[in-house]
C-alpha cells in the first residue's frame, strides 16, 4: 500500500465518522517504531477516555461533541505527517483484505467465522 493510498482510505473513514475503524486501520499499519505510532497510541487513549464517559453519562454533548473534533484534527496532523517509511510492508496485504472487506459489505467468511456487514 502507498502512502497516498493509505492516507485516502484514512481520510474515508474520517469523512465516514467512522473512528474506531480508523484507529484498527491505523494500528495494523504504522510501524510501531515510529514517533507517528506513539502520537496515534495517545490519540487512541484519549478517544477510549472519551467513549468511558460516554457511556458513564459524565459528558455533556457539548464537551464531546469538542473533544471529538479534537481528536479528529489530530488525526488529520498525523495523517499530513506520516512519511512512507513510517508504514508497515508486512501489514499492508491484511490492511487491504480488511478495507476490501468493509468497502463490499454483505456477509464475508473469514477462517471459520462469518462477518455481516
Amino acid at each position: 500500500m502507498t502512502l497516498d493510498q493509505f492516507i485516502t482510505y484514512s481520510q474515508n473513514f474520517l469523512a465516514e465518522d467512522k473512528l474506531e475503524d480508523l484507529f484498527e486501520f491505523i494500528s495494523g499499519a504504522i510501524r510501531k517504531d515510529t514517533r507517528s505510532y506513539e502520537d496515534y497510541i495517545l490519540l487512541s487513549a484519549e478517544y477510549s477516555s472519551i467513549k468511558k464517559q460516554i457511556l458513564r453519562g459524565t459528558i455533556s454533548h457539548e464537551d464531546q461533541d469538542l473533544k471529538l473534533a479534537r481528536i479528529r484534527g489530530k488525526l488529520i496532523n498525523l495523517l499530513k505527517n506520516l512519511q512512507t517509511s513510517f508504514l508497515s510492508i508486512t501489514a499492508n496485504e491484511n490492511i487491504i483484505d480488511r478495507i476490501n472487506l468493509i468497502s463490499e459489505g454483505g456477509e464475508k467468511t473469514i477462517g471459520c467465522g462469518s462477518i455481516i456487514m
